[in-house]
């Protein structure tokens, strides 16, 4: 046998001729003494042996999570005993479809593009979901590969765990009779772990939510022409989720709020309005489910490139073409940001995200910004002043593409949307203000958080002159 894989207690050997790989306590001398003695100690005791308490979880748990779920582990699994070797564990062994070996998703995920990456932190996000929903014992998230199915980065994947250790060596192991120590304490190696070794955020919503939104993506979405939703992007400000899967056969996002519903009919308002009038700038609005829990189903813009990852002037002509046609629609976008014009397959920008955008022939404000004025002025691009707040996104495309010449910023249709700063709204913005300026005082001088602290804080300069 072929030694394939090796850990600080066990090893993996590949059989010559058989697609099966055996997994055994080490046996070579390397490892330091008190090693040794619990390898000895363990070797024949099938109660305390690692390869033992691997196979009788992984079957104790296969009637507790989804079977697409459990498909990370491997195929089959055969407990052994041998006299020399004590317990093993021979399995299926697990290559990418040209025949290479897996790597583990940290290095994968750092290698991969941007829309690679992004499937690849989806998979593993509802990987840690499902563990956590069932309180499943998995702290070794580094211990997650990527299978391919065919050749690395240009074919499907799928996401394998071949490594389980699901004994805990802490003296008094609680989290065997409490399910939220151990949900809590996979959140947070999680956590830790894309932190450290991806540089990627986890936030993901509480498992209960999850499932709810899980429920009612699936039976709702299934009645409008909705599959194959998966989750990719979890817990922001003001969305709970997001999901992209096909509906009725076209690629499309689910975008979920229970924090603020007004705001997703009011993006299935106007988008649709939008889409009827510029269908080249503006993606297409499949269906909206109202409710305490609302979402709505837009069209997917494959690629992942956004404005900011092309030259200021490519698009110039695109960027005015979408502040013109958002003129002609009378709606006020209110959040002219690189990150919201995505380029299309077909060369153009389509501008997504119109939750707090605003009908100019009414002018309503959500009630969710109404209750949340620090993400209403300073999140936004509004402009502050003594006794008013404005929005202008001809003003802010210019500043958004310097290029422009004169003449274009001229013939750009504009629509001031104002709203008068009420006396506690005024009170409440300039406790926000004392706030940051207090975080200032304790802030490194030079540090990224300060430079986000002063830039935020120009947009209150207006309170010392008022």
């Amino acid at each position: 046998m072929t030694e394939i894989g090796k850990g600080s207690r066990r090893v993996c050997l590949r059989l010559p001729d058989a697609p099966l790989c055996v997994k055994r306590y080490r046996d070579d001398g390397e490892v330091g003494e008190t090693v040794r003695k619990e390898i000895e100690r363990c070797k024949f005791d099938r109660r305390r042996n690692t390869c033992a308490q691997e196979y009788d979880y992984i079957r104790s748990i296969s009637a507790r999570i989804p079977p697409e779920v459990f498909a990370v582990f491997p195929e089959t699994m055969e407990l052994k005993e041998d006299p020399v070797h004590g317990w093993h564990l021979v399995e299926s062994l697990v290559l990418n479809g040209d025949g290479s070996t897996p790597e583990r998703f940290s290095r994968t995920c750092r290698a991969a593009d941007a829309n690679m990456r992004r499937r690849l932190l989806a998979a593993f996000r509802n990987l840690a979901h499902a563990f956590e929903a069932a309180a499943v014992r998995f702290y070794d998230p580094q211990n997650v590969l990527v299978q391919w199915s065919g050749k690395p980065f240009e074919s499907d994947f799928r996401l394998r765990i071949v490594d389980f250790e699901p004994a805990s060596r802490a003296f008094l192991p609680i989290d065997l009779a409490c399910p939220a120590l151990r949900r809590m304490k996979l959140r947070r190696r999680v956590k830790r772990y894309l932190w450290q070794h991806v540089a990627a955020k986890y936030n993901p919503l509480p498992w209960r939510k999850r499932a709810a939104w899980d429920a009612l993506v699936k039976e709702e979405g299934a009645k409008i022409g909705l599959s194959r939703c998966c989750a990719f992007l979890e817990n922001k400000l003001v969305n709970d989720i997001f999901y992209e899967g096909d509906f009725k056969g076209r690629p499309c996002v689910v975008k979920c709020s229970s924090r603020a519903p007004e705001s997703i009919e009011n993006e299935y308002k106007l988008a649709s309005r939008l889409h009827a009038l510029d269908p080249v700038h503006f993606p297409e609005v499949y269906a909206f489910s109202p409710g305490p829990m609302a979402f709505v189903v837009t069209e997917r813009i494959e690629g992942g490139k956004t404005l900011a990852d092309e030259p200021d002037d490519k698009y110039a002509d695109e960027v005015l073409a979408i502040i013109d046609s958002l003129y002609e629609a009378k709606v006020v976008y209110r959040d002219i940001l690189p990150a919201n014009f995505l380029v299309a397959p077909d060369g153009h920008l389509k501008l997504i995200d119109f939750q707090f955008a605003v009908d100019w022939n009414d002018r309503r404000i959500d009630p969710w910004l109404a209750r949340h004025p620090a993400y209403h002025y300073t999140v936004f691009a509004g402009v502050l002043q003594k006794g008013v707040a404005w929005w202008d996104d001809a003003d802010f495309s210019t500043l958004l593409l310097p290029s422009l010449d004169k003449s274009a910023r001229s013939r750009i249709g504009r629509l001031r949307l104002e709203i008068p700063l009420s006396a506690g709204v005024r009170a409440r913005l300039a406790l926000i203000a004392f706030g940051m300026r207090l975080q200032r005082i304790f802030t490194r001088r030079g540090s990224r958080k300060r430079q986000s602290i002063d830039r935020r804080l120009e947009r209150f300069s207006w309170l010392s002159s008022s």
